[in-house]
């Protein structure tokens, strides 16, 4: 099988278990499932209603920390049973969440049991599920024609009137929010990734002639700007799907998480280390080079960041405050048309 972008990105111990912290820390992944939490609750609130125990579907799990997290949230909110299942692809990450569960070094975990692809197939049969849903992974698939098997899919073995709910990220193109996206910080975009090509240049790991060191750049991040906002809302038209929504969320950083976010291996390999240039780099060369571009930036620019904290550090949600700098985490739901009634 040929190597995807999501097992180059999260495949591995070092990635994986890096991953496992910041899914841990970051405001990102919880303005998550903050996200999740509003957009499901109203109709997981109806099915229990009629007495049944709501069925969810978790695709792109990871090692179970949104599927716990948004499991817990809903029960605070009022869902007192829930039946989850979770997927995921990458069997590290599966591995690792089981290990973690099971020597008890965390237990904020609900590790999928099957390993699959969001776009199929789905060792599921049709019309299983009161929803399905997907925490920051939708951007990771691999192409256009995955994101129509993944919604042709969840269509599939979701019941007649069931949701489908993804939180996802700047990585996907926000058009007018990209601008309130950390990486357009000028601190981040004119100071810090300057700092980083010259090492990678140094390296012989970048050539000028591969253009700006920015994560829009495919040569950088293949799965930066591939989708849309909009082409997920064709897309889920085109299948079916109906009352498609997205609503904005914002997730602020401090100066804290920022730094994570530029020096962190999991956060690296998200943004900054997914093409193909980077296939050569240790993990400990990523860091170790992340880490002298953000201390010559932090030099060039002391006070650089000193705006993030000093903004809300609420997270804000079906709103982005203007001015803003942060993670913008789009919620994007859909139904699945209900059978009609009988006359």
């Amino acid at each position: 099988m040929i190597e995807k972008v999501a097992i180059r990105v999260f495949g591995g111990d070092p990635a994986t278990e890096n991953y496992q912290a910041i899914a841990k820390l970051s405001k990102g992944y919880q303005t998550s499932i903050a996200g999740l939490n509003v957009a499901l609750l109203p109709s997981l609130k109806s099915v229990q209603n009629t007495g049944i125990a709501p069925k969810l579907l978790e695709v792109g799990g990871g090692s179970g920390r949104s599927g716990w997290a948004l499991r817990e949230v809903l029960k605070t909110n009022g869902i007192k049973e829930i039946n989850l299942v979770g997927t995921e692809p990458v069997l590290d990450q599966i591995k690792q969440g089981k290990q973690m569960v099971a020597d008890k070094t965390d237990v904020e975990l609900f590790p999928p049991l099957v390993q699959a692809w969001a776009e199929g197939p789905l060792p599921f049969p049709e019309k299983q599920f009161d929803a399905i849903f997907g925490s920051q992974m939708i951007h990771w698939l691999e192409s256009e024609q995955a994101v129509s098997n993944h919604f042709l899919e969840a269509f599939r073995v979701l019941k007649h009137g069931g949701k489908l709910t993804h939180a996802t990220s700047g990585i996907v193109d926000l058009g007018q929010y990209n601008v309130n996206h950390f990486t357009r910080h000028p601190f981040v975009l004119n100071t810090y990734l300057p700092f980083l090509k010259e090492e990678l240049i140094k390296e012989g790991y970048w050539k000028n002639n591969m253009g700006d060191f920015v994560p829009w750049n495919p040569s950088v991040n293949p799965a930066y700007y591939k989708f849309t906002l909009n082409k997920f809302e064709e897309l889920l038209k085109t299948i079916g799907f109906m009352n498609i929504k997205t609503s904005q969320n914002m997730a602020p950083l401090d100066k804290k998480e920022i730094e994570m976010r530029l020096t962190n291996l999991a956060f690296l390999n998200m943004h900054f280390f997914a093409g193909s240039f980077a296939e050569k780099i240790t993990p400990e060369k990523r860091v170790r080079l992340a880490k002298k571009a953000y201390e010559s930036a932090l030099k060039t620019m002391p006070d650089g960041l000193d705006n993030f904290d000093t903004q809300p550090q609420d997270i804000f949600l079906g709103q982005i405050p203007e001015g803003s700098f942060g993670e913008p985490v789009p919620v994007i739901t859909a139904d699945k048309p209900s059978l009609p009634t009988l006359e």
